[in-house]
């Protein structure tokens, strides 16, 4: 049996904020997945939840998800990044 996901400290501070604005969010628990579904302004967005110090460092299952993945998705570190995400991709 898998165990939980393990979750970056930042992640519940980004979700608290994400849900301040009006988005409705899911974490999400499957290996490689983004950790993150938000749903905002009918729009659903993936939000993968790194520390600035592990920003660009993504697993190998993470990889190989994005790789075969054709649709949105974004690695957000502060809560300024997610809420610009909200802005940016729901116009």
């Amino acid at each position: 049996m898998r165990q939980s996901a393990k979750r970056d400290g930042n992640e519940a501070e980004i979700v608290d904020a994400l849900e301040a604005c009006g988005a409705s969010v899911q974490r999400i628990d499957a290996a490689g997945v983004p950790d993150l579904l938000v749903g905002y302004r009918n729009q659903n967005l993936l939000m993968e939840v790194k520390t600035k110090e592990e920003r660009n460092r993504l697993t190998s299952r993470q990889k190989e998800w994005l790789s075969r993945w054709n649709g949105q998705w974004e690695i957000v570190s502060t809560t300024g990044e997610a809420i610009k995400v909200l802005a940016e991709v729901t116009g």
